[in-house]
């Protein structure tokens, strides 16, 4: 009687839909324990074929473009405990792990993060998470330089443009003001003549 009191207890504790399924009902009256009981909803709430569906995706789970690493590994620690629900909690715990760096799509991160030789699920995220850090920033400082370089090189073209107008335009000017000179001087014995007028350059 005890047991039964015991069985009958906890399926009055239940709420929600465990309570609607009138598990107690479909149970004969001698097995009303504890035991009954849980094989009882998990046969209802967990069935044994779901395991295998929750496997396939476990293994099949990547990471998505717009997905975060800790969204990631919070889905995988959710499929391993649905598809692994009686596993002793450290082999869960090495499951996800492995499960979470296979779906990493950065090979490198993955291959940094097996050298770090993580312990848990929550060390391998919080390696991936420094590693994206320090990627972001790598990136971001190499685009600066690059953006640096090409800025430098620009600016040193347009004064390299700038100073090459400004000597044409003094060779212009000198050899306006050479000829200017040339034909403002008259020859000796003649009297000045347009005609006579010559280049200094060519003659």
């Amino acid at each position: 009687m005890g047991i039964q009191r015991q069985g009958i207890a906890f399926g009055s504790s239940l709420r929600g839909k465990a309570q609607r399924l009138l598990v107690l009902g479909n149970l004969a009256h001698n097995s009303r324990d504890n035991d009954s009981l849980l094989q009882a909803l998990e046969e209802r709430f967990e069935p044994p074929n779901q395991t295998e569906l929750y496997r396939v995706q476990l293994r099949d789970r990547r990471q998505k473009a717009s997905e975060t690493l800790g969204e990631l590994g919070q889905d995988i620690r959710r499929l391993t405990n649905l598809a692994y629900p009686y596993a002793p909690t450290d082999l869960k715990e090495t499951l996800a792990k492995e499960q979470f760096l296979d779906a990493l799509h950065s090979a490198d991160m993955r291959l940094r993060i097996k050298q770090a030789r993580p312990l848990s699920l929550y060390n391998a995220i919080r390696h991936a998470v420094e590693l994206e850090a320090f990627y972001r920033a790598e990136r971001a400082k190499s685009d600066g330089h690059v953006s640096a370089v090409a800025t430098d090189r620009n600016k040193s073209m347009k004064q390299m443009d700038e100073f090459q107008k400004m000597v044409a335009m003094l060779n212009k000017r000198l050899l306006q003001f050479m000829g200017t000179a040339e034909t403002s001087q008259p020859r000796q014995g003649s009297r000045p003549s347009v005609m006579e007028r010559q280049c200094y350059i060519c003659s």
